[in-house]
């Protein structure tokens, strides 16, 4: 199922449900010479343009529409969940105040561009087993939690 959105064209008072991935090209006045349809813009597809003209002959914007669209149904397959794989690290970073050294235990985040998951564990004179134990499950938890916000975020788009 792909989301669609509302669009009303300015000369036509019927609002139209148009698929995500597609966009109204009007270059021109209507009435005149110029262009006019949809296109669809899709990462994994070459784009292509749904004229309203087809063999001379002109369509409704409806009609180029549905076109476009059923292109579009060609190869769409919905939303992939690109969640990003993760290990816990043990990663030291130098305080920027102090001439100390301080672990975390760091897993990406699932989403790409998104800030990596870090819990404190201590310094390197105060680190132990234990510490980096809790603070390991303690990152795999918000881990998790960050893994269903995002594939709750994708089932919305």
């Amino acid at each position: 199922m792909i989301k669609t959105r509302t669009y009303v064209l300015p000369t036509w008072a019927i609002p139209f449900e148009v698929p995500k991935y597609i966009s109204r090209v009007d270059c021109g006045g209507d009435g005149e010479t110029g262009t006019h349809g949809w296109q669809v813009r899709y990462w994994a597809a070459p784009g292509r343009f749904f004229n309203d003209v087809q063999n001379k002959k002109r369509l409704s914007p409806y009609e180029s529409l549905q076109l476009a669209t059923i292109y579009l149904k060609g190869f769409y397959k919905g939303p992939k969940p690109q969640l990003r794989g993760s290990k816990p690290t043990l990663v030291w970073k130098k305080h920027w105040a102090k001439n100390v050294e301080q672990g975390y235990i760091q897993m990406h985040h699932p989403q790409n561009g998104k800030r990596p998951i870090r819990v404190y564990v201590g310094t390197r004179n105060t680190v132990t087993e234990v510490r980096i134990e809790r603070a390991t499950v303690i990152a795999k938890a918000r881990r998790v939690i960050a893994e269903h916000e995002h594939l709750e975020f994708l089932k919305t788009q």
